[in-house]
């Protein structure tokens, strides 16, 4: 069941995401980075209690047997701001990124053992519905590529029927240098 998030879930979300967060330290081990690559990974965020107060809103979670299995946020406000150093693959999408209303993904996570039983996908189709709700007819998400590569999440985005629209120019972020990420984009209508 997919439902919105309440303000009991807080401790559920903060678990999902500790659970798949990148560990940046660990960067230099081949192993690791072999593992989060293929596993799928959050970048490393905080989330506090009053911070998850003021976006509860955007926060979708799926149930599976009682307990929170995964969760999707949503976002109006466009994650890349308008002066980054972005490489548009699709130009003509620039506008459309840019323009309000917007529609982002600005997370998805997945209980590890709750992987590979259409959690996410679930997820993503009733943000899908909400989104075409509100007239909005592209939804975007970022997905890293380095210096460290979120191959599970790109998989997921292109068999969901996203394709790719820009790729941000390196930078330093998350503490890792030579942060990098691809846009994705799926029309809705």
């Amino acid at each position: 069941m997919i439902r919105q998030a309440e303000l009991a879930d807080f401790d559920a979300i903060v678990h999902i995401r500790e659970s798949v967060a990148l560990d940046v330290d660990r960067l230099d081990d081949a192993d690791y980075r072999v593992q989060i690559q293929r596993d799928g990974f959050l970048l490393p965020t905080g989330l506090s209690l009053e911070r998850f107060q003021a976006v509860l809103p955007s926060y979708s979670v799926a149930e599976r047997e009682g307990q929170v299995a995964g969760y999707l946020r949503l976002q109006e406000n466009q994650a890349m701001p308008p002066e980054a150093d972005v490489f548009w693959l699709r130009p003509d999408l620039k506008d459309a990124y840019y323009s309000k209303p917007h529609a982002g993904i600005y997370g998805i996570g997945v209980l590890p053992e709750a992987k590979q039983h259409g959690v996410a996908t679930e997820m993503l189709e009733v943000a899908e519905r909400q989104v075409r709700a509100r007239n909005v007819t592209w939804l975007f998400s970022e997905i890293v590529t380095s210096p460290v590569t979120n191959l599970a999440s790109l998989i997921f985005h292109e068999k969901n029927g996203f394709e790719r629209v820009a790729l941000t120019e390196p930078t330093q972020a998350y503490g890792m240098e030579g942060f990098q990420d691809l846009l994705y984009g799926k029309q809705l209508s």
